[in-house]
């Protein structure tokens, strides 16, 4: 999901921002958090500009080539954090080959200070978490770091205690109707007022009416056909794979179900069974279920109640 739209909500955030760029002492680390396109990763690269001093330096970084920023990101189809991305491992992890603890030692090149972001850090493991607890707490007195998460109660209470935490809030209601008009209420119910959402939505409103239809086909029992609907939903996630190539079919199925929960939930609320079963099978789609299998399944589970 892209997460950049014009500096659209983030008021409290940019508050924060402020009074860190006025203060005389900084913090070495801020932990961002707020939901999935809330404007995390846009407010991430300001703050990173504004430690990263110098003109060139930033050029160098919009660019994707500055030496002095070192970026963290979940790995593979389960999404994790390793400890091969703070240290180096034996036998040797075949895809991380550059660590933290090589980034950290070694004052920055051509910038003020070294950056380190880690984004969605929730989802490191515990190994990878005790090994970045030293340098939080011991750290170069050269090095920043940003973690990012959609999920703060997964951040342990260690790694959370040794950063400055900021709420990346998301917009009013009527700040988001102003800034996506040509999105009608069930759009705007599907993005969950996050403008990232939204922005994605806006580009492509064809393609999220029809899990918008999906949910209302499942919602009044229109259709009768488990096939049906099961073809419909693998029409939908071969579609969404062509937008974002990258992502794996797991994921894009996952998101799917996550898309259809919300519709549920926000636009038939009494639909209390439907919405359990779409969230039990998108529990089952992240945890490696075959998804053929899992569409089937929770059409029957629907329909026949």
């Amino acid at each position: 999901m892209n997460e950049v739209v014009g500096g659209l909500g983030l008021a409290k955030a940019r508050s924060v921002f402020e009074k860190l760029k006025s203060s005389e002492r900084s913090p070495h680390a801020i932990l961002l958090y707020g939901p999935v396109g809330a404007g995390k990763r846009e407010f991430c690269h300001q703050i990173t500009e504004h430690w990263l001093g110098t003109e060139s330096a930033v050029a160098a970084f919009r660019r994707g080539m500055n030496p002095d920023v070192f970026l963290i990101q979940p790995f593979g189809p389960s999404r994790n954090i390793l400890v091969a991305h703070m240290v180096k491992t034996e036998p040797e992890h075949k895809e991380i080959n550059v660590h933290l603890s090589d980034f950290t030692p070694t004052p920055p090149l051509y910038s003020n200070h070294k950056v380190v972001i880690i984004e969605d850090a929730d989802r490191m493991n515990d190994a990878a978490c005790n090994i970045l607890l030293k340098p939080l707490e011991e750290p170069h007195p050269f090095v920043r770091y940003i973690l990012t998460t959609s999920v703060l109660s997964r951040i342990r209470p260690t790694i959370l205690s040794r950063c400055l935490a900021v709420n990346c809030e998301l917009p009013t209601p009527d700040e988001i109707s102003q800034h996506f008009p040509t999105l009608h209420h069930g759009l705007r119910a599907l993005g969950e007022g996050s403008p990232g959402r939204l922005a994605e939505i806006e580009k492509n409103p064809e393609l999220y009416q029809q899990v918008l239809d999906l949910a209302d086909l499942i919602a009044t029992g229109t259709a009768i056909d488990v096939l049906y609907l099961s073809e419909r939903t693998k029409e939908l996630s071969d579609a969404f794979s062509q937008l974002t190539p990258k992502e794996s079919k797991r994921t894009i199925n996952a998101n799917v179900l996550e898309m259809l929960a919300i519709s549920l939930s926000r636009l038939h609320p009494n639909q209390v069974h439907a919405l359990q079963v779409v969230i039990d099978a998108h529990r089952k789609v992240i945890g490696n279920a075959n998804s053929v299998l899992v569409f089937d399944h929770i059409y029957a589970q629907i329909l026949i109640r």
